[in-house]
């Protein structure tokens, strides 16, 4: 708009400096002709027509406009962060991958890449706070390159005083424009060393600069990459390596034992034990069985089987359940003592199988129960728990000598075994219902 009126208001100019002999005819249009109806707006013109061409032509122009954030340009580590389930990408939120990353997102993301790693020593941000891995500020603070990197170098030491990871003392060929504090040496080699966190083409850190969520979740989908080999590689070399308990943890020595005694044949525990999380009754048969056949009693696999039931398999164990499971175990045990007395429950009825299986457990010196001087029956238990009783109990049972028993359990009866068993039970009284319906009839 500006330059029409500037280009008006220069004809109504020009027409003044016309001759009389080209008063009121129309010049035609040449370069003379142009320049003499108003030079400067056709050198403004042809300005800005050329400036418009560079523009267009312009490659570094093409590569801006090319470099808009599309699904197709986004790097193969945050695309697979994404698959992983690190953080969340939709095609609304892409040009947010260029802001500034925020306190509670960074601190977000590092807890899914300790969840999908299987280590649940820290669950929130809270923990991550007291934890010192990222420093206590406005969760909506932006987090700078430098604050990112000592939050990565904390993470790493966290995870090394674990058991997790081992530094290897090597001299750091730190930035020129940064140099880390002494504790943070040895983490640093790592990160740079791992590919983790890189400087900048011209070998800078800058660490001033803020960080942004695609570096965030860049730096996140490398860590994770190559702290879940290094998890691979420790259970390849040990089986009972976990990645959220240390290998001293008094608990990893009571699963050594458990599975000597043959409670882990049938389950899996996976890379990580989460002590605090449930088992399913599942699992608990799969643990009694395993032991049961260990000392050849596979007579009473029935039992366990019932007590599993058809519908209930999936569901988390119970203190109820766990006390029958254990009461499979405790009857073929051999010298408990013979004295009897009333065992301290409050919620348990005298004389029921319940009570009976706990007041032989008491004569063990194994108690069950929140230590309140109750069962509380309907209470979930934890790995902890179960593994803890367990472990107990070891060494009580005897090999049965007295018959020469399978030693797998190819013929153990399974789900579909019993299921076709009341399928057929039920077929029948159907027709003996039949049978006895006709006989009712009266005779015509």
């Amino acid at each position: 708009m500006f330059f029409v009126t500037f280009v008006v208001k220069k004809e109504k100019k020009v027409k003044k400096f016309q001759g009389p002999a080209d008063k009121g005819k129309k010049l035609p249009f040449t370069w003379r002709a142009g320049m003499k109806r108003g030079k400067w707006s056709f050198l403004l013109g042809v300005a800005l027509a050329g400036i418009l061409a560079i523009t267009v032509f312009d490659v570094q122009c093409i590569e801006a406009i090319s470099r808009a954030v599309t699904w197709a340009n986004l790097s193969p580590e945050i695309k697979s962060a994404h698959d992983l389930g690190i953080c969340e990408i939709s095609a609304g939120n892409l040009e947010s991958l260029r802001y500034p990353v925020r306190r509670k997102d960074f601190s977000g993301w590092l807890l899914k890449t300790f969840s999908i790693l299987g280590i649940d020593f820290c669950q929130s941000p809270e923990e991550v706070e007291k934890m010192g891995i990222l420093s206590k500020s406005s969760s909506n603070g932006l987090l700078s390159r430098k604050e990112s990197f000592e939050a990565l170098c904390r993470t790493l030491i966290f995870l090394s005083e674990r058991g997790l990871l081992k530094f290897v003392r090597r001299d750091v060929q730190a930035f020129p424009d940064y140099q880390p504090q002494e504790k943070y040496r040895d983490a640093m080699q790592f990160l740079l060393e791992e590919g983790i966190f890189r400087g900048y083409r011209d070998g800078k850190f800058n660490g001033n600069r803020t960080l942004s969520r695609g570096e965030a979740i860049t730096l996140f989908y490398r860590m994770f990459n190559r702290i879940s080999a290094i998890v691979q590689d420790k259970q390849t070399q040990d089986p009972f390596w976990f990645s959220d308990i240390p290998p001293d943890h008094p608990i990893v020595q009571s699963i050594r034992t458990l599975a000597e005694e043959g409670a882990f044949e049938y389950v899996k525990i996976g890379k990580s034990f989460a002590g605090k999380g449930t088992v399913t009754n599942e699992q608990m048969a799969g643990m009694i069985s395993g032991i049961l056949k260990k000392y050849e009693r596979m007579e009473n696999l029935g039992e366990v089987q019932k007590i599993v039931g058809f519908e209930d398999s999936k569901k988390d164990l119970t203190r109820e359940k766990m006390v029958l499971f254990l009461g499979v175990l405790v009857d073929t045990f051999d010298g408990i003592p013979g004295m009897k007395f009333q065992p301290a429950y409050s919620d348990v009825r005298p004389g029921s199988r319940h009570f009976s299986i706990l007041q032989n457990l008491s004569l063990l010196g194994v108690r069950i129960g929140p230590g309140v001087g109750k069962l509380s029956s309907s209470d979930v238990v934890t790995r902890f728990e179960v593994i803890g009783t367990l472990e107990r109990l070891k060494g009580r049972l005897k090999k049965d000598s007295r018959k020469d028993l399978p030693s797998d359990l190819s013929n153990y009866p399974t789900r579909t075994d019993f299921e076709e068993f009341v399928n057929l039970i039920k077929a029948k009284q159907a027709r003996i219902r039949l049978i006895l319906h006709r006989r009712d009839k009266p005779r015509s």
